[in-house]
């Protein structure tokens, strides 16, 4: 829904993961489709996310993280600036 550009699939400790870039901003989704994971808002150039591990991501101030939670839909819309 939110028309990704380019998708990278995740390795290593990121498998079930993808990144997704846009066209219309620099900062970039990675997601797991699998229930009860979280999406990271990445700012920064997608290749080399995957080599950092959830935690340090979660530490990162250029990484959002935004667990499938309430209204997590909303939030990265509004991270994106798209609201």
């Amino acid at each position: 829904m939110l028309n990704p550009k380019q998708r990278y699939v995740g390795k290593r400790g990121f498998e079930g993961y993808s990144i997704f870039t846009f066209s219309y901003t620099a900062k970039a989704i990675m997601e797991c489709f699998i229930r009860g994971n979280a999406i990271f808002v990445l700012d920064a150039d997608p290749e080399h996310w995957p080599e950092k591990n959830k935690q340090e991501l979660r530490e990162n101030p250029l990484a959002i993280w935004i667990p499938h939670q309430g209204d997590w839909y909303r939030r990265v819309r509004e991270v994106l600036d798209l609201e």
